[in-house]
C-alpha cells in the first residue's frame, strides 16, 4: 500500500484500552508504527438459505464469511498517542498491551481512517477475535521490537460511522389512512400516505445492512412501513413521553428505553406486543429508502453503519 498518497491511521479498541498505529511515514516520535497490514478478503462460504447481495437481491445461497487480518508492526517506543496527556512509553509497554489485545477471550476492533480517498475522514471498524502473535528479536530488536499480529474478522465486511438518526416529523391527529368523514367532494386519490410523516436515506457501501428503528412516544400502537413492502406493527402497545422502542433490525432485538432514566432493558412485553402476522425484521440494500411512520402521535427515527468489502 503506498502510505504516502492515503496514508491511514489504525487502531486498536479494546474496552478501555486504546492503541493508535501510525502509517510508516509518521512523526518519528510514535510508539507504534505499522511497516505493512493486510485486511485480506471475506471467504465464499456457501448455506442451504439463500442470501441478499449487494442489491439486495437474492443471488443464491453463497455468501461471505469471515476474513484474516494482519498487522505488520515496528514499536519503537515513544508517544502514545491514545493518551491526551502524549505519555512516553518505551516499546515493551507497547507490546505488553498488544499482546494482551491477542488473548482468545478478547475481543478488539480495528479502526480504519483514511486522509484521503472517497473514504477521507470516516471511520471503519473491523471486529476482531485474536488469533497467534510472533514477535522477533534478532539483531534490529536493540533499536525496537518487530511483532506480526493476526486476526480474525468474523463480519468479514467493515462497518463504516454510524449514521443517523434521521427523523420523521412529529405525528399527530389522526393516522390519516382511512376516510376521515364528515369530508367534501371533489376529491384526488393518488397521494395517499403521502401525508403520512417520511424520512428518506440513501444507503451506500457494498452489502445489505440491518437498520435500527426507533419509535418514540407518546404513541399508541405504532407501525412503520417502507417503499418497499416491509412492515413492522405493535398491537396493545402504549408507549408514554419518554419511552422509546428500539427495534434492530440486524439481530433481530427488541427493547424499550425510558429517556428520563436512561435505562434501556428487555421488556418482553414489549416484543410479546409485535403483531407478526405483518412484521419482519428486513434488511436494506444499496439506494434509496423511504419509511414511513403510522400513528397519531409520537415519531420514528432511523440509524445504520453502512458496511464495504474495502476502504
Amino acid at each position: 500500500m503506498n502510505t504516502t498518497v492515503y496514508p491511514a491511521e489504525l487502531t486498536l479498541v479494546d474496552g478501555t484500552d486504546t492503541l493508535v498505529i501510525r502509517p510508516a511515514n509518521a512523526n518519528a516520535a510514535d510508539g507504534i508504527v505499522c511497516s505493512e497490514w493486510d485486511i485480506g478478503a471475506p471467504e465464499v462460504r456457501y448455506t442451504a438459505v439463500p442470501r441478499a447481495g449487494t442489491d439486495g437481491t437474492e443471488e443464491g445461497a453463497g455468501y461471505l464469511g469471515s476474513r484474516t487480518v494482519t498487522l505488520d508492526l515496528k514499536i519503537l517506543g515513544g508517544i502514545d498517542r491514545a493518551d491526551p496527556a502524549g505519555t512516553v512509553r518505551d516499546a515493551y509497554w507497547f507490546a505488553d498491551k498488544l499482546t494482551a489485545m491477542c488473548h482468545p477471550l478478547r475481543s478488539p476492533v480495528l479502526r480504519i481512517s483514511r486522509a484521503g480517498g472517497p473514504t477521507a475522514g470516516q471511520v471503519w471498524s473491523l471486529a476482531l477475535r485474536a488469533n497467534p502473535w510472533t514477535v522477533a528479536y534478532g539483531r534490529a530488536s536493540a533499536a525496537y521490537l518487530s511483532m506480526q499480529l493476526t486476526f480474525t474478522a468474523p463480519l468479514g465486511l467493515l462497518e463504516g460511522p454510524l449514521r443517523g438518526p434521521f427523523s420523521t416529523a412529529q405525528a399527530s391527529g389522526s393516522e390519516q389512512t382511512q376516510w376521515v368523514f364528515p369530508t367534501s367532494f371533489p376529491m384526488t386519490f393518488g397521494a395517499g400516505d403521502m401525508t403520512v410523516p417520511a424520512i428518506s436515506m440513501d444507503i451506500e457501501g457494498s452489502s445489505p445492512i440491518g437498520p435500527v428503528v426507533y419509535l418514540i412516544g407518546p404513541s399508541v400502537n405504532p407501525e412503520v412501513r417502507t417503499e418497499d413492502g416491509e412492515r413492522f406493527r405493535f398491537d396493545n402497545l402504549t408507549l408514554v413521553a419518554g419511552q422509546v422502542v428500539e427495534i434492530n433490525m440486524d439481530t433481530g432485538t427488541i427493547r424499550l428505553a425510558d429517556t428520563s432514566s436512561g435505562v434501556i432493558s428487555d421488556d418482553p412485553s414489549v416484543y410479546q406486543a409485535v403483531d407478526f402476522s405483518v412484521s419482519t425484521f428486513w434488511r436494506w440494500g444499496r439506494g434509496t429508502h423511504v419509511m414511513r411512520y403510522y400513528a397519531s402521535s409520537g415519531s420514528a427515527a432511523v440509524q445504520y453503519r453502512e458496511r464495504r468489502m474495502s476502504v
